[in-house]
């Protein structure tokens, strides 16, 4: 995530993810752990920051 997003683009597929519980798992990742205000002024938590983030596969998405 990241300051200035769009709740929609956010909260959209986590809701679909929501209908497969147990088969996949929803990480909030920002530039630092702790809030990031979207666009509509809402506040949202990341949990880590890039830098912790898993990697999928052993890829870094950010290389």
């Amino acid at each position: 995530m990241f300051d200035g997003l769009e709740l929609l683009d956010v909260f959209g597929p986590v809701g679909l993810v929501g209908h497969a519980p147990g088969l996949i798992s929803v990480e909030f990742v920002g530039p630092s752990a702790g809030p990031v205000r979207s666009s509509q002024g809402t506040e949202t938590v990341a949990t880590v920051s890039y830098d912790e983030a898993a990697t999928l596969d052993g890829v870094d998405p950010l290389a």
